[in-house]
């Protein structure tokens, strides 16, 4: 029998999303093409498979998984710093258990946690995030059969799913605007801010009068993705991602592939 050379091995990045019953997925073949299937939530394990077969390879030996699924905002607690100066790994590590420990009634051991540096001109910014083990566990426990390698943020998920359609768009002037079975999202990626508002599904136009609203701004642009059948009629310049491909599992499998991204240690 021959070896396979560690060299020779294939990591594809696979985005999941459980939408109801069904867990939806997301990836790249080796022409950089977007591919998706569609299993049912009980059936977990045929992901891998299913994937190799559309590959046309033999799974043993050869590919290896990376899965990447999310977890709405929520859940995450989040804090910005902005710091005198430039922190190395170490620093920064300290910084968070010592923000978490100062600032969230939870013991350290029962948190995941995980950071975002951005140097800034004057100062350095430190973004921390972190989720109860038990929530994330519970969110996880569906897909526990598979190794789930990053627990993403929708939030994030959903940028980057407009980025890879919209990659020419001015993204800190645009107003996104998201919308499923389960929610909405309002998202605009600010320099160093990221407005969210985060709702039960609602007209669209009636979340972009909240974030008008809220940020006593109007947006020079405005793309919107929605997977309901609604007969809510559009403002004519406002921009729709038509796309088939499952949103947030695209999302997913976009981690690391843009600038900013952030991972719930675990």
């Amino acid at each position: 029998m021959l070896k396979i050379r560690a060299n020779r091995l294939k990591t594809i990045q696979v985005g999941i999303w459980q939408r109801g019953e069904t867990l939806e997925v997301v990836w790249f073949d080796e022409k950089n093409q977007a591919c998706f299937l569609l299993t049912d939530i009980q059936h977990p394990l045929s992901i891998p498979k299913k994937i190799a077969q559309q590959r046309q390879i033999e799974l043993s030996g050869v590919l290896k998984f990376k899965f990447i699924t999310a977890i709405s905002p929520q859940h995450i607690w989040m804090k910005t710093l902005i710091l005198p100066h430039i922190l190395n790994e170490q620093e920064c590590e300290q910084q968070c258990r010592f923000t978490l420990q100062n600032e969230l009634p939870i013991p350290l051991e029962e948190l995941w946690f995980d950071y975002v540096t951005e140097p800034l001109k004057q100062g350095f910014r430190l973004n921390i995030f972190a989720i109860m083990q038990k929530v994330a566990k519970a969110h996880l426990e569906p897909l526990s059969p598979l190794r789930i390698d990053v627990l993403d943020n929708v939030n994030h998920c959903i940028l980057r799913a407009f980025g890879y359609l919209f990659p020419n768009i001015k993204r800190s002037s645009t107003l996104f605007l998201y919308q499923d079975e389960q929610s909405c999202f309002a998202l605009q990626d600010r320099q160093h801010e990221l407005r969210v508002i985060y709702k039960t599904p609602q007209k669209l136009t009636a979340l972009y009068a909240e974030f008008c609203e809220r940020y006593k701004e109007i947006p020079e642009q405005v793309i919107f993705y929605h997977s309901l059948t609604s007969t809510e009629s559009f403002p004519d310049d406002w921009l729709k991602a038509d796309i088939d491909l499952p949103f947030i599992a695209l999302g997913a499998a976009l981690w690391q592939k843009d600038l900013q991204q952030d991972e719930m240690s675990h």
